[in-house]
């Protein structure tokens, strides 16, 4: 996906394939840098006891993360997630 944000707030969605558009009313789905770095906060607080292991990766020049995964307990089949992000480019 290429992810066009402004202001803060995401304003357009492109499938890398140029397949069906994504509408508006979806935009929500994807996160910001700021989101990421707000996921990774909220994920890695003390008190959490549901996330058994995360690990962080930020890119070296610009420091906004670049992978994130996250797992919990083993006795719990449905959670985890892994969150992406690669070539950023500022807007003019």
């Amino acid at each position: 996906m290429t992810i066009e944000v402004r202001d803060g707030i995401v304003v357009n969605v492109v499938p890398l394939d140029e397949g069906a558009a994504i509408p508006p009313s979806e935009f929500g789905r994807w996160p910001t840098v700021d989101d990421l770095f707000a996921l990774i906060r909220t994920q890695l607080e003390p008190d959490r006891t549901d996330v058994e292991d995360a690990r962080v990766r930020y890119h070296p020049d610009f420091g906004y993360p670049t992978s994130i995964e996250l797992a919990g307990p083993r006795d719990v089949q449905d959670f985890g997630a892994t969150h992406t992000a690669s070539a950023l480019t500022p807007l003019s």
